[in-house]
């Protein structure tokens, strides 16, 4: 056998190699199964860290929206179904117009649109109803636009929070304001229109004023008073109405017009509003002048006098009704709110007050001018007496000698007046004297 021939492994030296790949073999697949332990514990580590995050994304009290590239939706936690009342088995995969077809008109889809396209899109009050559900309410949005590990935009994830709790409190506190506000404003109002009828104690001007300022406030078609005469019958005393509907100043009613009934209401303070007065009037009178001058709707104030005048000295009547204080509206049939209706009232209150004072003031005028004709008058002959003629020769005798005119002053003598008054009496005898003062007044120029 040639030396440099190869030589076949001894025994032992195949022991040796078998030995150490056994032992690589075994090494090896300790390794393999260390790695797929590790790989089962890494992926149940990520399949608990899953399952929070999906735990908390269900569980979290804001609503969860994902959208992917199409804007199908991906994911509707379960904050969104209490929210809305929709499922998630019913949304997910659909496209948002698909359930909510509102979404384009109130601009949420474009919104959509513009995160796809990499903008944070906030939206901080966004109304909703859903028909299907009947769920409506207030919510805030953002968008964020979804990317991946390289920053690819891979969809949207919507945030959505319920704020209907508070746009509920804030409609509450509006309401509280506007409430205070129109107050105030009918409190200023009242100052204002209480203002001008207490400016004059002329009950024509009064009324007058009462009836434009009304009309100015309540934005009406006609404001009138109607007066109330003896028995069951009246006629309107003022009016301010648009120039395009008929007038009523004037107008006198029978008491087939005002029946006993109506008397009755309104003695009591009741006040009226109707809005449609052909479904409230049956009476032919009252419907076919109502239909005469174009009302459609109206509202009736009393006006009611307290128990302070006399019918007989001594006697004091008990609560009289004066008048009504009416507005009319004529283009359309208006309903009547309570606020309205309660500065009605107000306004009402004054102008009896007003009307009151007017009457009081007539009075203290006619008593006035009678104490002044009873001072000034002689009582047996009544013409003036000495004191009226001292007081005018003094007025005239300054004012003659102001303008440098001459003073004319025509004395009589009545013969046999005294001795006639002595044998006939005094009684027979000042009616003489009064023809005579009769006669040179009326020869005077």
């Amino acid at each position: 056998m040639d030396e440099d021939s190869p030589q076949p492994p001894s025994e032992a030296s195949v022991s040796t190699d078998s030995a150490e790949s056994t032992k690589s073999n075994t090494q090896l697949l300790q390794e393999l199964d260390e790695l797929r332990h590790h790989a089962l514990g890494q992926a149940q580590q990520l399949q608990e860290i899953t399952a929070f995050h999906h735990q908390v994304i269900a569980d979290v009290q804001v609503g969860v929206v994902v959208y992917n590239r199409e804007l199908r939706y991906q994911l509707w936690n379960r904050y969104m179904e209490q929210l809305s009342g929709l499922p998630a088995t019913a949304m997910l995969d659909r496209y948002p117009l698909e359930a909510f077809p509102d979404l384009q008109e109130n601009g949420i889809y474009a919104c959509l649109h513009r995160a796809l396209a990499g903008e944070v899109v906030v939206l901080p009050e966004v109304p909703f109803a859903i028909a299907d559900t009947g769920r409506s309410g207030w919510t805030s949005v953002i968008f964020n636009p979804l990317r991946d590990a390289h920053g690819e935009i891979t969809g949207v994830l919507g945030i959505v929070r319920d704020i209907s709790d508070r746009k509920q409190i804030e409609a509450e506190h509006q309401q509280v304001a506007w409430a205070l506000q129109q107050q105030m404003q009918r409190q200023r109002l009242l100052g204002l229109i209480t203002q001008h009828i207490r400016q004059s104690l002329d009950l024509d001007q009064i009324l007058s004023t009462t009836v434009d300022q009304v009309r100015r406030v309540l934005d009406a078609d006609r404001v009138v008073i109607f007066r109330l005469g003896t028995g069951m019958q009246g006629s309107v005393v003022a009016e301010s109405v648009e120039a395009i509907f008929p007038k009523t100043l004037g107008m006198a009613f029978t008491d087939e017009c005002f029946p006993p009934e109506s008397h009755e209401f309104y003695w009591q303070g009741h006040a009226r509003s109707i809005v449609n007065v052909e479904e409230t009037y049956q009476a032919d009178c009252l419907q076919a002048f109502l239909q005469s001058i174009a009302v459609k709707s109206k509202a009736v104030i009393p006006i009611v006098q307290s128990g302070q005048e006399q019918q007989f000295p001594g006697e004091v009547c008990g609560p009289i009704l004066w008048g009504l204080l009416i507005v009319h509206a004529c283009q359309e049939q208006r309903h009547w709110k309570p606020e309205e209706m309660e500065l009605l009232r107000q306004i009402d209150n004054q102008l009896a007050i007003a009307i009151h004072q007017s009457g009081l003031y007539q009075q203290l005028q006619l008593a006035n001018s009678e104490l002044k004709r009873l001072v000034t008058l002689d009582s047996l002959t009544q013409i003036a007496n000495r004191r009226s003629f001292d007081e005018y020769l003094a007025q005239e005798w300054y004012r003659l000698k102001r303008e440098q005119l001459p003073l004319s002053l025509l004395l009589c003598d009545v013969d046999y007046f005294k001795p006639t008054t002595i044998i006939m009496g005094i009684r027979l005898g000042m009616p003489v004297c009064s023809q005579i003062a009769q006669a040179i007044r009326q020869m005077s120029p």
